[in-house]
């Protein structure tokens, strides 16, 4: 009779530790599983399109694009049926020594098409919108010798509607950051001029219809150097413009306007070191948000 109950304790402890071994093994696979994909996902230097796994989330797709020189991403959007478009500059495809690039993927992640544009020049950036109608719009600058703005218009198709270029002069150019559009498909694009004579920098916001034609271009500084970094409008269609000045150090601005290209106001933020101000945006309401970095804080 003790040796019955011997062995079936004995069985207990051995079925107890099978358990406990198995699920060691679980947790341990899944740990590895989930650090491979995330070491994969932070290592992988192609443009891609992923999500970061966690308990909460499902892997849907991703992708990559480039060639055999470097490819680099500045610009998603999604436009009103979930389509995917992404811009930057291309060294591996293209007529020069860096192009733009424009590609549209659907929501599955399978690739619609992609163009580039550029010459010979080197060209630069390439932040994108798109209208109401579904077209889209890309701006980057021109480097020939100077530097001119470069704006295209695309159909959904991938198809050109126009190009324009402009800007430079003998003691200035321009360097667009950021492009947006209104409720009635204007465009409007921030970033900086720079005078080549006194070495100074003016943040300046234009204003272009949906044939490309300006309506009128503002400049803003203080006696200093200004950057405009990020441009947002509100339900009104007025224009908020996010950036920094410099004298000692960099400080944040955000800049109003109306649609009109009258100047509402202007707000300052930073320390005693370095702060940028990089993207600005806006909620249903008209709250303002501005996003950067500081050096001064934190």
């Amino acid at each position: 009779m003790m040796i019955k109950k011997e062995r079936k304790r004995a069985e207990s402890i051995l079925v107890l530790f099978l358990l406990i071994s198995l699920i060691f093994i679980f947790l341990n696979n899944n740990f590895k599983n989930t650090y491979t994909f995330e070491k994969e996902l932070t290592t992988n230097q192609n443009l891609g399109i992923g999500a970061s796994q966690t308990s909460n989330s499902i892997f849907e797709w991703n992708t990559t694009w480039g060639g055999f020189a470097t490819d680099s991403a500045f610009s998603l959007v999604i436009d009103y049926d979930e389509s995917l478009y992404i811009s930057g500059n291309t060294k591996s495809f293209g007529a020069g020594n860096g192009d733009l690039f424009l590609l549209k993927f659907n929501n599955l992640g399978i690739l619609q098409w992609n163009v580039t544009w550029g010459g010979i020049e080197i060209e630069f950036g390439g932040k994108i919108v798109v209208d109401s109608m579904g077209y889209i719009y890309l701006v980057g600058r021109k480097a020939n010798g100077n530097s001119d703005i470069c704006l295209i218009k695309y159909n959904s198709s991938g198809q050109k509607e126009w190009e324009k270029i402009w800007g430079s002069s003998v003691s200035s150019y321009l360097i667009p950051e950021d492009i947006a559009v209104d409720s009635n498909d204007n465009i409007y694009i921030t970033g900086t001029k720079y005078n080549t004579t006194t070495y100074t920098a003016d943040l300046i916001i234009i204003k272009l219809n949906s044939s490309g034609y300006e309506e009128w271009m503002q400049t803003w500084d203080e006696g200093i150097n200004t950057v405009g970094r990020s441009v947002v409008l509100d339900t009104l269609d007025n224009i908020y413009i996010a950036g920094q000045k410099t004298k000692s150090n960099y400080d944040i601005i955000l800049l109003k306007y109306n649609n009109s290209g009258s100047f509402k106001w202007n707000r300052t933020w930073g320390g005693n070191n370095h702060d940028i101000g990089w993207a600005v945006s806006t909620d249903a309401v008209d709250n303002v948000y501005v996003m950067g970095q500081t050096v001064s804080f934190g």
